[in-house]
């Protein structure tokens, strides 16, 4: 029997609750591993604990990527977000109730299944709704609410403080009205994403490598800031609250910049685009060793820095959007979701790694390295880009 056609009320309250769906996947990211990685640092763990903790979020992550597309044809695109969201609140009230860093590495695991179906499932839907002439702007503007969530993580950590269960029940309440309403509301104006047989999620992989390594780059970028920003604020001297505001200036400009990210990437080659976000990305992480004393330059470094290098998910996921539909698209989604695990995962664990080796300055040194690197296979697969005049 064919579904009647969604009505406008449904296409609104769709557009919220993706909006929901995606600004809670960031507040998640944004509370718990700022949150988590101040409680551990006070408890007097290592870096490189810290670090490895914070990875479990996203080995969750590379779990759920091959479940997701059965998922969805099972339960469909709404079905499938409702049991994502009362997972993910699930896992959140549970963090404080078993306040312990190795029942955390499960806690953790299981989150990441939660909140990497939200990631892959909005994805879709936006890229299947959204045309050719406003891919870009409108994976933008869902970019930027993603980071607004991230923003509004640590600025609840720092008004709430580290102790106690309020801040997991705040986000946990936040995350429920913003997403679990709409979502409902919305069902009627899900796409179909069930339809036709995927390619197989390694093939997707190798279909579009530089689409994935930024997935990785992203991945690695998000989870080492948010886990070890506020570490590294800490060890320079700084108190728990400025430490999780660190995190927050990140979150304000990877907020501000992705509507013009999208909106220059319906008009430019994406590929040239990413490969100036990349060498920003790299430039950037240099400079703040050299102005961390300097507040007047540090700030501002961190929102320019990290509004370009958030730009490439903003870029990378509307070229997805031109290349994939349909099934295709919610594997392709999954496969960067798999780089994006792995990049979750590795971004804390290296990271604190470095931290302990190099000091606090290993984070901005390995971020340099991350970026540096995506710039190189840019250039190496795109040459092309280096050619082009307008």
């Amino acid at each position: 029997m064919t579904q009647p056609p969604p009505t406008l009320s449904a296409r609104r309250w769709s557009v919220v609750a993706i909006a929901g769906a995606m600004g809670g996947y960031g507040l998640t990211l944004g509370l718990t591993h700022p949150l988590l990685s101040l409680i551990l640092e006070d408890q007097g763990y290592s870096s490189t604990l810290i670090g490895l903790n914070s990875a479990a979020t996203f080995v969750g992550v590379l779990a759920s990527a091959p479940l997701i597309p059965p998922l969805v044809r099972r339960l469909g695109p709404s079905g499938t977000m409702m049991a994502a969201i009362g997972l993910t609140i699930t896992m959140l009230l549970t963090l404080p109730l078993f306040a312990n860093i190795w029942a955390w590495f499960g806690v953790r695991f299981v989150l990441g299944l939660g909140i990497n179906t939200l990631f892959v499932v909005s994805d879709a839907w936006i890229l299947e709704a959204a045309s050719e002439k406003t891919r870009g702007r409108t994976i933008g503007f869902y970019a930027s609410v993603i980071a607004g969530g991230f923003a509004l993580g640590p600025v609840l950590v720092a008004m709430t403080g580290i102790e106690g269960w309020t801040p997991f029940v705040v986000a946990a309440l936040i995350l429920a009205v913003a997403v679990a309403p709409p979502m409902f509301l919305a069902r009627r104006a899900a796409p179909d994403l069930g339809i036709g047989l995927p390619k197989g999620l390694f093939t997707m992989m190798a279909a579009a490598p530089t689409l994935m390594a930024a997935a990785f780059v992203i991945a690695f970028f998000e989870t080492a800031a948010t886990a070890l920003f506020p570490v590294f604020g800490v060890q320079l001297g700084f108190s728990f609250g400025i430490a999780a505001l660190i995190v927050a200036a990140v979150g304000a400009g990877e907020m501000a910049f992705q509507v013009p990210a999208g909106m220059l990437s319906d008009r430019f080659d994406r590929f040239r685009i990413l490969f100036v976000c990349a060498l920003v990305g790299f430039a950037g992480a240099l400079a703040i060793p050299l102005v961390i004393s300097i507040p007047i330059l540090f700030w501002p470094l961190l929102f320019v820095w990290a509004g370009f290098i958030m730009s490439i998910y903003t870029v990378a996921v509307a070229q997805v959007g031109a290349r994939f539909t349909g099934t295709e698209l919610v594997t392709a989604i999954s496969a960067i979701s798999i780089l994006y695990g792995a990049g979750g995962a590795a971004g804390p664990a290296l990271t604190g790694v470095a931290m302990d080796v190099f000091g606090p300055n290993g984070l901005p040194w390995t971020l340099a390295v991350l970026c540096g690197g995506f710039a190189v296979l840019i250039a190496i697969r795109h040459r092309e880009i280096f050619q082009r005049t307008g």
